[in-house]
């Protein structure tokens, strides 16, 4: 998601941030650790983790990425386009 449409609504004073490389900016729970999201400083984009939203998310996946890193015991079965990396 573009950096415009993203916000935390709610519990930012909780929200910290980790400059995992020069590229990327993880956003994580300051009291339990959850990975909340991964910033992508120079392509301006959000990607959340699902598992934080409170409600159901209305997009649809459109790809796969990170196919390569996949668990081998995870088989992915539609049609969707498979990258190793973000396209």
């Amino acid at each position: 998601m573009d950096e415009k449409d993203f916000s935390i609504t709610a519990g930012e004073q909780f929200v910290s941030r980790y400059p995992k490389s020069e590229e990327t900016e993880l956003g994580f729970c300051s009291g339990c650790g959850s990975n909340l999201f991964s910033h992508k400083l120079k392509r301006g984009k959000y990607i959340v983790r699902l598992g934080v939203l409170d409600d159901a998310p209305t997009q649809r996946p459109n790809v796969h990425i990170y196919c390569a890193s996949k668990a081998p015991w995870f088989e992915i079965t539609d049609q969707l386009d498979c990258y190793d990396e973000l396209p």
